[in-house]
């Protein structure tokens, strides 16, 4: 189609969509460049990440040993 492109099938052009979405598709790129931060931050990032998911894991293992122990019958207190 030499640039121009059809949309849905319908008889109307529009010559200008390749150009759109490669000026489209650089702005994104130069986007995600501007806020993506340094491999240093990247690094204390996945650290982080890492020692989080430890963390959470911490809590489990502490609420299956708690769900685990035997229940402890009352004592029987004589009140007077």
């Amino acid at each position: 189609m030499s640039g121009e492109q059809t949309m849905g099938g319908s008889a109307r052009t529009y010559p200008n969509v390749d150009a759109f979405c490669d000026a489209l598709r650089d702005g994104l790129r130069q986007a995600a460049d501007a806020v993506t931060p340094p491999e240093a931050a990247m690094e204390h990032f996945r650290q982080s990440r890492i020692e989080f998911l430890m963390g959470v894991r911490e809590l489990l293992n502490h609420r299956i040993d708690r769900m685990s122990r035997p229940k402890n019958a009352g004592a029987s207190v004589v009140v007077e």
